[in-house]
């Protein structure tokens, strides 16, 4: 099958040519995510490529624009993210602070 290896792969190398600049490894995933930018704007559906304990890359459509700072919604975590880099179909965010706990009562 062409491009299952991608599915195997548990942890993602550097693109060919670039140096590492990762601080911790990255998990590939493709789960649903929120970005939610917080204020009146709605919360909008994204795909996680990876996550680590210190950032994450989501897959965006071509023009979508978020805001340099929005709470990242993961299944029951929730983290303060903000976008490091972009391309037309990708973000990379670093999260600024440590995971949200929720409180259900």
């Amino acid at each position: 099958m062409k491009g299952a290896w991608r599915m195997k792969r548990d942890y993602l190398p550097s693109p060919a040519g670039q140096d590492e600049q990762r601080r911790a490894d990255r998990r590939a995933t493709f789960a649903d995510v929120w970005v939610d930018p917080g204020g009146t704007a709605p919360a909008t559906a994204h795909k996680l490529l990876n996550i680590s304990a210190s950032g994450a890359k989501l897959a965006v459509p071509d023009g979508f624009a978020p805001p340099e700072n929005f709470v990242l919604h993961f299944g029951s975590a929730t983290h303060f993210a903000k976008v490091v880099w972009r391309t037309h179909a990708a973000i990379g965010v670093k999260f600024e602070k440590p995971q949200i706990k929720v409180v259900s009562e």
